[in-house]
C-alpha cells in the first residue's frame, strides 16, 4: 500500500524542517506544506477564525482536499508525499483519510515546549507567527490537540534534538505512525 506522511504540530514546532529531513530519507518524496496551499497560494479572500469561523472551515477544508490531490498525483507517480500542516482535530484526520483513498496514512505530531516552538519560530526567517499570535493561545492550541488527537499517531517531543534526530526517532517507530482507518 502506498504512504502519505503528514506532520502537525503547533506553529514553529519545525513541520516543514521535519518534513523536509524525512523526504530527504526516502528514495522519491515530495514535501507539499498546507501553508502554501492556504496562506501563499490564495492571494485575496484568506478568512481565519476569529473572522468568520464557518468560512475559514471551509477554506480548511479545502486546503486539506487540495492537499490530498496534490498528494495522490504524486503518489501515482511513485513519489512518497510528506505533507505538513496545522491540524488540531480528528475530523480533520479522518479528511486526510477520505481525501486519500487507499493510500497508508502516517501522522507525526510534532510537540515540543511552547518555549522552542516560540523561539524556532523568532529564529526563523522565512516566516514568522509569534508577532500575530500571543503565547498563550499557541498553548491552548497545542492542550487542545493533545485532548483531540490523543492516542492517534506518533507524538514526539523533540525539545531537545535536532532535525536529524527527530527523523531518526520517527522512522524508527514507523508503525506507531500509521492511522487506521475506522
Amino acid at each position: 500500500m502506498r504512504e502519505v506522511w503528514l506532520i502537525t504540530g503547533v506553529q514553529g514546532a519545525g513541520k516543514s524542517t521535519v518534513a523536509r529531513q524525512l523526504g530527504l530519507r526516502m528514495n522519491r518524496a515530495v514535501h507539499i506544506p498546507g501553508d502554501q496551499l492556504l496562506r501563499y497560494w490564495v492571494v485575496s479572500g484568506v478568512v481565519f477564525l476569529a473572522d468568520d469561523r464557518e468560512e475559514a472551515k471551509r477554506q480548511l477544508q479545502l486546503c486539506i482536499k487540495n492537499q490530498c490531490l496534490l498528494a495522490q498525483s504524486y503518489s501515482d507517480a511513485g513519489f512518497v508525499p510528506i505533507l505538513d500542516f496545522v491540524v488540531w482535530s480528528k475530523d480533520d484526520i479522518e479528511s486526510y483519510q477520505r481525501h486519500l483513498l487507499s493510500r497508508a496514512l502516517y501522522l507525526v505530531v510534532l510537540a515540543p515546549s511552547v518555549e522552542v516552538a516560540l523561539r524556532r519560530d523568532k529564529e526563523r526567517t522565512e516566516k514568522t507567527i509569534a508577532a500575530e499570535t500571543a503565547p498563550a493561545n499557541w498553548w491552548e492550541l497545542q492542550a487542545y490537540m493533545r485532548r483531540d488527537l490523543s492516542g492517534i499517531g506518533l507524538w514526539v517531543d523533540f525539545s531537545a534534538l535536532n532535525a536529524d534526530e527527530t527523523v531518526d526517532y520517527i522512522l524508527a517507530r514507523k508503525a506507531n505512525a500509521r492511522v487506521y482507518q475506522r
